[in-house]
């Protein structure tokens, strides 16, 4: 992401060891370019297929972020009414916005109908009858898409695969097939897809062919109930370079393709990271060098309120001093890079081997999805700016959280 030139640290054309000594950090940054260049990497590897890209505005809900993938031609896959309306605020047509997750609240769910949404993922039966009292209440009938349960490993981390029998997630291939028996009884239903998702950052193709192989088992027992479907959606979860430059994301996107040719279908994705991901960066300052007896750590005033990932998931992310970027002379030692909350697990990069030292500017690499989207007020710290850089162009997206801020919905107001 960061390139040389006149011995300045650009991004795009802007220069980021300038831009550091102008705003208060943490501070994310994110790349226009960048971002559009990965949606047309997922649009190439998808190119044998006819297919809609839906953005998982969970990864990233920053509206000007939306405008752009929407510019794009992007739709967008949902989990809440909140998201819901951020899409539509960005443009984004209704019949592009698929909804997703397993607990959509039943005023949720009317917003969405009334809004004309192109299908529902559907969870569970409680859903699917919540879905159709709504419907026939609103005198509509909605589209869905039952979304199954392929029971297929994604080989990565527990708290982020999905599609396996434990997860709470979908339906079994079994269940599913009973639930269809019943779906002729909802007169305000149409089944028109299959919806799986297995996991994220997957960064193989065999779990996604494992799981279409037993899809396509199973919509052959759909054509038995005579069911006529549009759509298959595939979920997200393509992974991202992050230790291992081996994996190459429109090589397996088009392996997948391959496969989904056969289905003769539409076919949906939902990606999040992988458009949204590597397009961001976490600066941050650092605040003191601290030694002891067997360690050093070098503590940042970004902390895990602010980026969750690494304590939640303990997720890799790449750390670069941008205020030595430039420099050959390295005085390299071992650090633990950490923050300033008050919590063992707030710590970014144990064992990192970098050169550091007081006041000097990390960035923390590939922070664009779940960063911000993710990120809190514990300790009652304020949230950061978030920048987007255009070229030659610096645009503060969203303004930094003040102190005030977080007290202003804290009121007393007696309810019975």
């Amino acid at each position: 992401m960061f390139t040389k030139q006149n011995n300045n640290v650009l991004v795009e054309n802007i220069n980021i060891l300038e831009l550091v000594k102008k705003i208060e950090t943490p501070a994310y940054i994110y790349s226009k370019k960048k971002i559009i260049e990965n949606v047309n990497t997922l649009k190439s590897g998808l190119k044998k297929v006819d297919n809609l890209i839906c953005f998982s505005v969970k990864a990233n809900s920053n509206l000007n972020l939306l405008k752009v993938l929407v510019s794009e031609g992007l739709g967008m896959d949902i989990v809440s009414g909140g998201e819901l309306r951020k899409a539509l605020l960005a443009g984004c047509n209704s019949k592009k916005i698929v909804f997703s997750g397993v607990g959509k609240s039943p005023v949720d769910i009317e917003y969405a109908i009334r809004e004309d949404i192109l299908l529902f993922n559907v969870e569970s039966e409680s859903e699917l009858i919540v879905i159709n009292k709504i419907s026939k209440k609103l005198g509509k009938t909605t589209s869905i898409a039952v979304r199954v349960n392929p029971d297929v490993s994604p080989n990565t981390h527990p708290y982020i695969s999905t599609g396996l029998k434990e997860n709470k997630f979908g339906i079994s291939i079994n269940d599913s097939l009973n639930l269809h028996k019943k779906i002729k009884n909802f007169k305000n239903i149409r089944v028109i897809g299959v919806d799986f998702h297995i996991g994220s950052q997957i960064t193989e193709v065999k779990p996604y062919i494992d799981s279409l192989i037993k899809i396509e088992n199973y919509i052959e027992e759909l054509r038995n109930f005579n069911i006529q479907l549009e759509f298959l959606d595939i979920g997200g979860g393509f992974g991202l370079m992050d230790k291992s430059d081996s994996f190459n994301l429109g090589l397996m996107l088009s392996e997948i393709a391959n496969k989904l040719k056969s289905f003769n279908l539409k076919i949906i994705v939902e990606p999040g990271r992988s458009i949204i991901g590597n397009t961001s960066f976490l600066i941050s300052k650092v605040l003191y060098i601290k030694k002891n007896e067997s360690k050093n750590f070098a503590i940042c005033d970004a902390g895990m309120n602010d980026l969750l990932r690494p304590a939640l998931y303990q997720s890799y992310h790449e750390i670069v001093n941008l205020s030595n970027f430039l420099s050959s002379d390295k005085n390299l030692n071992v650090f633990d890079i950490v923050g300033p909350v008050c919590e063992s697990s707030d710590c970014f990069f144990p064992k990192k081997t970098i050169d550091l030292s007081e006041n000097d500017y990390i960035a923390i690499m590939n922070t664009g999805a779940y960063g911000y989207s993710m990120a809190s007020n514990y300790n009652s710290r304020p949230k950061p700016v978030e920048i987007l850089i255009d070229d030659a162009k610096c645009i503060v997206i969203r303004k930094k959280e003040l102190v005030d801020d977080l007290m202003k919905n804290e009121i007393t107001q007696e309810l019975l």
